[in-house]
């Protein structure tokens, strides 16, 4: 345990270090509210395009933002398959998740990983390769919110990777609130996810226009 929570820290640091962050909270409570109840949380994944190899550590990163809660990440198994990425990510809280497959047994651990208070940290768009805009998100991060009674914390972040520019990502961390809507009809499902979808886009969007956004924390 103490080994990863020092490789853990020493993984944080390294990605502040690399990629130094730009991190607003649209409010102040936000992390508090992590520390008090565990939630999923849920984030857009930078552009990355298939003809065009970019280095991609949205979850190291958005892991550097809740580097003082208990958090844990869910992460594709094709991913964690990669020797690279099996070595930098074990001990450090990943949960694989097979994307390719029907299977919702990644669901029933994150439950008890929640019960147990870590929150979940969930990319809901379900692929690394994509254009520009926040694609549309798939529902698991509601169903698993659902199911474990607790909150989703909306992100977002902005931005590309290159190292030693301080400022190029930029997080924006919403509001955690629960779903709305009631019951687990396919319907309800997808209402609630889009509308966390939209959530995240409107975070994103105000990257260009910070006007009415306190900046309160910044990565070192």
């Amino acid at each position: 345990m103490r080994e990863s929570k020092f490789k853990l820290s020493v993984l944080v640091k390294s990605v502040q270090a690399f990629y130094e962050p730009e991190i607003i909270f649209e409010d102040e409570d936000s992390l508090q509210s992590l520390r008090d109840e565990p939630c999923v949380i849920i984030c857009n994944h930078t552009p990355r395009k298939k003809d065009n190899f970019l280095f991609s550590a949205d979850g190291f990163v958005l892991r550097s933002v809740f580097k003082d809660q208990n958090v844990c990440s869910l992460v594709a198994k094709d991913l964690m398959d990669k020797p690279i990425v099996r070595l930098v990510s074990s001990g450090c809280g990943c949960i694989p998740v097979d994307r390719n497959a029907a299977s919702i047994s990644w669901i029933h651990d994150c439950v008890q990983k929640i019960k147990s208070g870590s929150s979940i940290i969930i990319f809901p768009e379900g692929t690394t390769f994509k254009d520009e805009d926040v694609d549309k998100f798939k529902p698991g991060f509601i169903l698993l919110a659902k199911m474990a009674n607790v909150k989703v914390l909306p992100v977002a972040i902005n931005g590309y990777y290159e190292l030693f520019t301080r400022g190029k990502l930029k997080i924006k961390v919403g509001t955690p609130e629960k779903p709305q809507s009631q019951g687990f009809t396919t319907e309800a499902m997808e209402n609630e996810c889009y509308r966390f979808q939209q959530t995240v886009s409107r975070l994103y969007s105000e990257f260009e226009n910070n006007q009415n956004i306190k900046k309160i924390a910044e990565a070192k």
